[in-house]
């Protein structure tokens, strides 16, 4: 399964951009262009979504769930796959917040989820991408648990524009996230 946004291959993106998947059985990544991949845009509802970051659920392995970004600037949306990606239910937003900006969620070795996200929405004077938080599911996603992770540059809440934006993670074999 491969997440990515398009910018231009759906008459139907809003804005030009749409939350996207490709699936293949035998091909890593993509070569030559679309050769054994199959791609479709989600029926995101009239919702802009962009920039899926997916998973299998650690405690149900039929399941894919992706969290999506909004261009809304109000929350994360969700969809998930029990067919290895050839379909997804239509997105849903979530309780998580989100100013439109990009999240990253990763399963762990503890069967745990992390995700990294900015736990704010858009406001006529920022852009919500401070501060930047990890949640941890042990529930596959159904609640979290949050903490700050930077607030502000020297650790206190921040008074201007600072952003913590297009975060990634990753565990090591060791267990350091």
């Amino acid at each position: 399964l491969w997440p990515f946004y398009s910018t231009g291959w759906s008459a139907s993106a809003a804005n030009g951009r749409s939350a996207a998947l490709a699936y293949s059985k035998n091909t890593s990544v993509p070569v030559n262009g679309d050769t054994g991949w199959t791609k479709y845009v989600l029926d995101a509802g009239g919702a802009r979504l962009e920039q899926p970051t997916c998973w299998r659920q650690p405690h149900n392995q039929s399941t894919i769930m992706c969290y999506i970004r909004s261009e809304d600037g109000k929350h994360i949306y969700e969809t998930d796959s029990t067919d290895e990606g050839k379909s997804f239910s239509k997105p849903q937003p979530t309780k998580l917040p989100n100013p439109n900006s990009g999240i990253e969620g990763f399963p762990l070795l503890s069967r745990n989820l992390v995700l990294l996200f900015n736990p704010t929405q858009i406001t006529p004077v920022s852009r919500g991408r401070n501060p930047l938080a990890a949640g941890i599911s042990s529930d596959d996603g159904k609640t979290w648990k949050q903490r700050d992770v930077q607030n502000g540059p020297t650790g206190m809440p921040s008074l201007g524009e600072d952003q913590f934006s297009y975060p990634s993670v990753l565990q090591t074999s060791d267990g350091t996230i």
